[in-house]
């Protein structure tokens, strides 16, 4: 049997229409020849590189770690509100925390070139900025909306009280300053990054939060925290009051309590929870 020859007749195309050039053409279209072109196409973003800083006034309660204040970072290319509680605000206090968030920026590829703050900075803070080479700009009095971390600010401070509000109200209130991590967590993941939309403010700065790995709970959850058979003294109950205050970055599937009895964080995988208002779903057998 023959095979049939293949007609050599060009198939006529669709002419396709010039594109708007005032608009930039983001999916061009092949040209109608199917001839090589040397058209280059590209997506460009400009970058500020710079950030913003202040303090927000004392909170009414300080913590049993001394802590009174709360340290605001706003990094404009990542739009990330970063946080670090600070005792007073005294220089090195205040720069100690801005080392910590800088350090974090400049892992993450959003270290700032410049820095803007209130005209009150110290001698210790300039040595800073002048050791990692960020420039810094000074507010004028009186003008505190040019400083973006006022906004920064207010919405913090908006996130922090509303998980305030729902909490048990038998929480030790001395112990508000272990809620600024999941405060912190929780603000990022609801906000995109300036640079990169397609990701979370959270994953453009610290990491990818996978809640199957990490999970959360309601801040200031009241609950039975299993206590270990070696950490258990003969005839010890096997679970002690504890407090929810976080999850446990490093610790696959747990969660971070602050119990009482000894003053101290403890990170476990094995409790039971005793909400006051809000009732957890649990499996029937």
């Amino acid at each position: 049997m023959k095979a049939k020859k293949r007609s050599a007749k060009r198939i006529p195309q669709q002419p396709v229409s010039d594109p708007d050039p005032f608009l930039p053409d983001l999916e061009p279209q092949q040209e109608a020849d199917n001839q090589p072109t040397h058209n280059l196409f590209a997506t460009m973003w400009e970058t500020s590189e710079r950030t913003y800083s202040d303090q927000t006034g004392a909170f009414p309660i300080q913590s049993s770690r001394g802590n009174k204040y709360i340290f605001i970072m706003y990094a404009y290319d990542a739009n990330a509100i970063m946080v670090q509680p600070i005792k007073s605000r005294q220089a090195k206090t205040i720069t100690e925390a801005w080392i910590k968030c800088y350090k974090q920026l400049n892992s993450s590829g959003y270290a700032p070139i410049l820095h803007v703050l209130d005209n009150e900075f110290s001698s210790v803070l300039q040595e800073a900025f002048d050791k990692y080479r960020v420039r810094y700009q000074t507010v004028a009095p009186y003008k505190h909306r040019v400083n973006a971390a006022e906004r920064a600010i207010q919405t913090f401070k908006a996130h922090f009280k509303s998980g305030l509000a729902t909490c048990d109200p038998d929480f030790p209130a001395t112990e508000w300053d272990r809620l600024l991590k999941q405060a912190e967590i929780t603000l990022n993941l609801l906000r995109s990054s300036r640079r990169q939309p397609h990701l979370s403010a959270y994953e453009a700065v610290w990491d990818k939060f996978d809640f199957l790995r990490t999970p959360l709970a309601p801040p200031r959850t009241r609950a039975i925290v299993y206590v270990p058979t070696p950490k258990r003294r003969t005839f010890g109950f096997n679970g002690k009051i504890g407090w929810y205050v976080g999850p446990a970055l490093h610790k696959y599937k747990h969660y971070t309590f602050y119990v009482p009895s000894t003053f101290r964080e403890q990170e476990t995988d094995t409790m039971d929870w005793k909400p006051k208002k809000i009732v957890f779903p649990s499996t029937i057998i």
